[in-house]
């Protein structure tokens, strides 16, 4: 009696150990999403797929929209921002039962957390987070490193080996991006403007690195230029200067057509010069004489010249 107690007694302690470390356990039906809050974060959990291969039963999940590889019974797959999904249990169904399978799910990464004054005091130690202060009031950002680069001491194993990142050499076991050996790697906050990164740090600004915001206002992105519509806009912000058909005329946008004393707004959108008699035209606006037959600028009539003539004394 006391070796079935006390066999009870191991089960239980290790049921608790084995999903003390859970924030979510949950048993999921096939092809059912279910929202979660856990530690301030939202997660959408659906059990996209089950498969049976060679005997093996084998599962797919999405949290968020991020899919999983095929995963047997008690395998773990880690997430971009950490945050962590293992399978329980895997249940086929038949008849009325569906097919089911029973997780354990841990969050990752809570983005702002805890109050800070400097970039110090949120260091966690973790080579492959960006710890900076920030906010209003001042508050712990942790960014996951997920680019393979060299020399930076950080090894996203999920993304990177040793041909593309050479912090990857460091280590002789595998690892992933929340198992660091932190004794062969260091610690270091990314403040280089490196562009092609998708990270613009604190310190920098486009011109230094292309992952930054261009503008903040369309006003920034006026290109002086009157026939065009500047715009500030995506993420991270660019400027475009979209063109609409016309031509700049003392600040002012004069459409296509358009005559003066003297030019004209081709359909290029440049100002040009009239033309004169036998030219070659494709429109009457094109000749001084506001005639084209033919292809060919006429002259301007006696008659014409006269009533010009007199309005110039006038003028």
């Amino acid at each position: 009696m006391r070796k079935e107690a006390l066999l009870i007694l191991t089960v239980l302690l290790f049921a608790t150990c084995s999903y003390a470390a859970c924030d979510i356990t949950a048993t999921i039906d096939k092809g059912v999403s279910k929202s979660y809050l856990a530690n301030g974060n939202y997660y959408t959990i659906k059990f996209s797929s089950l498969a049976n291969e060679s005997g093996s039963l084998v599962v797919k999940f999405e949290v968020n929209g991020e899919s999983t590889p095929e995963l047997e019974k008690g395998d773990k797959h880690i997430f971009d921002d950490l945050s962590e999904i293992t399978i329980s249990d895997i249940s086929k169904g038949s008849g009325s039962v569906n097919d089911s399978a029973k997780i354990c799910f841990t969050t990752g990464l809570s983005g702002l957390e805890g109050t800070c004054s400097s970039n110090e005091d949120c260091d966690d130690n973790n080579p492959c987070t960006i710890d900076e202060c920030d906010g209003d009031p001042l508050r712990c950002r942790r960014t996951l490193i997920l680019w393979c680069r060299d020399n930076d001491g950080c090894c996203p194993q999920a993304r990177c080996t040793a041909e593309n990142d050479n912090d990857c050499k460091k280590t002789s076991e595998p690892v992933n991006d929340s198992l660091i050996d932190n004794s062969s790697l260091i610690n270091k906050t990314i403040v280089e403007c490196v562009s092609g990164d998708d990270y613009c740090p604190q310190n920098c600004t486009f011109k230094e690195d292309n992952d930054c915001n261009e503008c903040s206002t369309d006003e920034e992105c006026n290109d002086n230029n009157i026939c065009t519509i500047d715009i500030c806009s995506g993420t991270p912000t660019r400027c475009s200067n979209s063109a609409t058909a016309g031509c700049d005329l003392n600040g002012n946008c004069i459409s296509i057509g358009t005559r003066t004393e003297d030019k004209f707004c081709n359909k290029d959108s440049i100002l040009e010069s009239l033309r004169s008699k036998k030219e070659y035209c494709d429109n009457d606006y094109e000749c001084l004489s506001n005639s084209c037959i033919k292809n060919k600028c006429k002259g301007i009539s006696f008659i014409k010249k006269i009533f010009s003539w007199f309005g110039g004394l006038f003028s």
